[in-house]
């Protein structure tokens, strides 16, 4: 695989993973894992000026994609030891998951416009293509080559 294909394969997957963890809990990987999504994004026919869009698109916000996780890990992190705590506080434990929330809507956020950001860098045809198969791997169906 060359240079610029494995940038890209990296990105696409990330955004097929965007809009499959979208919706899904937050619980792990999609079925299948984040390797079965490349293989959606490789039936697309990028041309290298779109692979480079898509790269930058990612490259971007994976700053503030990591700093979105890390909060999110942070406020799991803390419901759970509440959670523990011998003398469970309620009204703590509200604001703990109140900030879990937040931390999982704002990561939601960022993938979907992540994903409207790829969106508009496909052709009409690439993403009926991309929707159609990224519909089957969420449904559990592995996608044909």
């Amino acid at each position: 695989m060359t240079l610029p294909i494995r940038r890209l394969a990296a990105a696409l997957s990330a955004v097929v993973l965007a809009g499959v963890a979208a919706a899904q809990p937050m619980q792990g990987p999609p079925r299948g894992g984040p390797m079965g999504h490349m293989h959606v994004m490789r039936h697309l026919r990028l041309s290298e000026a779109q692979q480079d869009q898509i790269f930058n698109i990612h490259h971007e916000r994976a700053p503030a994609l990591r700093e979105l996780h890390k909060a999110l890990h942070r406020a799991r992190a803390a419901l759970a030891e509440a959670a523990k705590a011998p003398d469970f506080d309620r009204g703590r434990a509200r604001e703990l998951a109140d900030a879990l929330g937040k931390a999982q809507a704002d990561l939601a956020l960022m993938r979907a416009e992540t994903l409207s950001r790829v969106r508009a860098v496909l052709t009409p045809e690439q993403r009926s293509m991309l929707d159609k198969r990224g519909s089957r791997w969420r449904s559990g169906e592995r996608p044909s080559s």
